[in-house]
């Protein structure tokens, strides 16, 4: 994962947000990482970030027909959107709406493995750390290393709306890999990430 989408100078804290009403459609903005002349990091056999969080994102697009839950794509293309851009998408949002940015991990490590969840630190909403514990409560059931962080992240700082950044596993480490890459896999995140988002306004 690429420094520069981590640490970032302080920016304003996005607006007030009231959650959804039980029962009511829910919005997921999802934000495939990089794209275009930026890959992100690329696997020792060539696979590029930017096309696995793709995938992820169509996966989540497609799971969530029939869930009350409405999708929309920052990027549906190997195409370059800005962080401010991507965040702007949710300049208009409701009060039923997430944001889950996808990117995936990496370390000089190989041996680093696992799924995490992690929060802009300047973020202090309720509802966002909710998010993330609802995500790393579901993924449990799949993944041993389920790990919750916050870091400095301008794109889930600026988004009006509760977000969260998911990476799935590590594109560093051959055994994770695999598993990225596997349409099971990635099916099987993105029911998870839905579970959670329709979870949070339940009853």
């Amino acid at each position: 994962m690429k420094k520069m989408f981590l640490l970032l100078s302080a920016a304003a804290a996005f607006s007030s947000f009231t959650p959804a009403e039980p029962g009511k459609p829910v919005t997921i903005y999802i934000d495939a990482a990089h794209g275009g002349q930026d890959p992100g990091s690329v696997a020792a056999d060539g696979t590029r970030e930017s096309d696995l969080c793709l995938q992820f994102a169509d996966a989540i697009r497609k799971k969530a027909v029939d869930k009350n839950v409405q999708v929309v794509l920052i990027r549906e293309n190997d195409e370059f959107i800005s962080l401010t851009d991507r965040a702007a998408r949710t300049e208009t949002a409701g009060a039923d709406a997430y944001f889950v940015s996808i990117h995936m991990s990496e370390s000089e490590n190989e041996q680093d493995h696992g799924f995490s969840i992690t929060t802009d630190r300047l973020n202090t909403k309720e509802s966002t750390s909710q998010l993330a514990g609802l995500i790393g409560a579901e993924m449990k059931d799949i993944e041993r290393s389920v790990s919750i962080n916050q870091r400095g992240i301008m794109v889930l700082r600026k988004s009006r709306v509760p977000a969260v950044m998911v990476s799935p596993g590590y594109i560093s480490n051959p055994a994770d890999l695999e598993r990225l890459k596997s349409q099971h896999y990635q099916e099987t995140v993105a029911e998870k990430i839905i579970a959670a988002v329709t979870a949070m306004t339940a009853e």
